[in-house]
């Protein structure tokens, strides 16, 4: 694979292997599973139509920058800085994937994103119903994240930027401090 692999599956009984990633050289998400006899089959996907698998991180360390930032670069759908949607990640999980708000907040994984937010992205498309059941996959999570910070951006304000992310976060201090890490060099 051309990239990196962000989850892996192995099913015992037919000794399969399901490598989840995505492609550097196209952005996409991609699925490739192997048979016993190393046959192949690779397809390109959508993040919502993504199984949840086994992240090869422990889920309660912060990924690696190295691992990171590359995923934000290829899966980053805000149309904002790929350092903006890290700075969001540093802020709402510190970079790991199982990070979830106690209740009632139903904020999941690496972007924190709730269960309302899941079905925005995911409107009327297929697979979307389970979006949010898969949001602790670091590639959906912020493949997911990253297109509702585009929704709050330009279809719920208008291009503001500085509204858009006081919407997704806690409003404008949280607004002022994503903005203010961006800039950072």
């Amino acid at each position: 694979m051309n990239g990196t692999v962000t989850s892996l599956g192995l099913d015992p009984n037919s000794n399969a292997v399901a490598l989840h990633g995505y492609d550097q050289s196209t952005g996409y998400l991609t699925n490739s599973f192997y048979n016993s006899s190393g046959q192949s089959n690779t397809s390109l996907s959508d993040a919502a139509s993504l199984p949840p698998t086994l992240f090869p991180f422990s889920p309660s360390q912060s990924i690696p920058p190295n691992t990171l930032n590359p995923m934000i670069h290829a899966l980053n759908r805000s149309g904002q800085s790929d350092k903006l949607v890290g700075c969001i990640v540093g802020a709402e999980s510190s970079g790991i994937t199982t990070s979830q708000q106690s209740p009632p907040n139903t904020a999941r994984g690496l972007m924190q994103v709730t269960r309302g937010a899941a079905q925005d992205v995911a409107g009327s498309a297929p697979g979307g119903a389970q979006l949010y059941s898969q949001l602790a996959d670091p590639a959906i999570n912020i493949a997911t994240g990253s297109a509702y910070l585009n929704l709050q951006v330009n279809r719920y304000h208008g291009g503001d930027l500085q509204a858009g992310l006081a919407s997704y976060g806690t409003g404008p201090a949280y607004a002022s401090a994503r903005q203010a890490c961006a800039q950072k060099p």
